[in-house]
């Protein structure tokens, strides 16, 4: 039984090293703390929805999802529970819905959803404060940029929190210039 298992795990294991090189593993997409203390952001209270569709590329939303985009970024105004914002749609597959958006929501938004949301879990190093929170469609990452707003990104069908995060940063990152 020696001879046989011997062989075996030396194929598993060039299989599991073969693997690692590729770049395929199970250890997530690892996005760097991000300070909003540094950028110089806008003041967004001028911005509209078509604004914040302009800050990101399609290509990088797209990257991030794993999946083309269907359709042109759609700018949304959601008053009550996002902002303004933009939803990218990657299509369907079988029963699963991929999107992604990402939005600036006045900081009432942020705080009402830090205290009634579902299953709030902290984030301690992104924005001035920030958690995870399950939307109502999606694991949504809210991001504390001011007194006055927030930053609202979601990605679905499947939770992807260090997705959401690199979407958050280059957002951040394209409208706050030099870090």
């Amino acid at each position: 039984m020696k001879r046989t298992s011997t062989p075996l795990l030396l194929v598993f294991l060039t299989l599991t090293l073969f693997l690692v090189a590729c770049g395929v593993s199970d250890s997530p997409l690892k996005v760097e703390p991000a300070s909003v203390s540094s950028l110089r952001l806008p003041d967004f209270s001028s911005w509209s929805a078509e604004a914040v569709c302009k800050v990101l590329s399609t290509d990088t939303v797209a990257e991030v999802l794993g999946r083309d985009l269907k359709s042109k970024p759609q700018p949304f105004d959601d008053p009550a529970y996002l902002g303004k914002g933009c939803a990218y749609d990657a299509g369907k597959g079988g029963a699963n819905a991929y999107f992604a958006y990402i939005a600036l929501a006045p900081s009432p938004l942020y705080e009402d959803n830090r205290r009634a949301g579902f299953a709030v879990r902290e984030v301690n190093d992104f924005g001035l404060e920030a958690f995870h929170a399950n939307g109502a469609d999606a694991e949504q990452l809210w991001i504390k940029l001011s007194d006055e707003y927030a930053l609202v990104v979601a990605i679905g069908d499947e939770p992807n929190p260090e997705g959401a995060r690199l979407i958050a940063k280059t957002f951040l990152e394209n409208v706050g210039g030099d870090q």
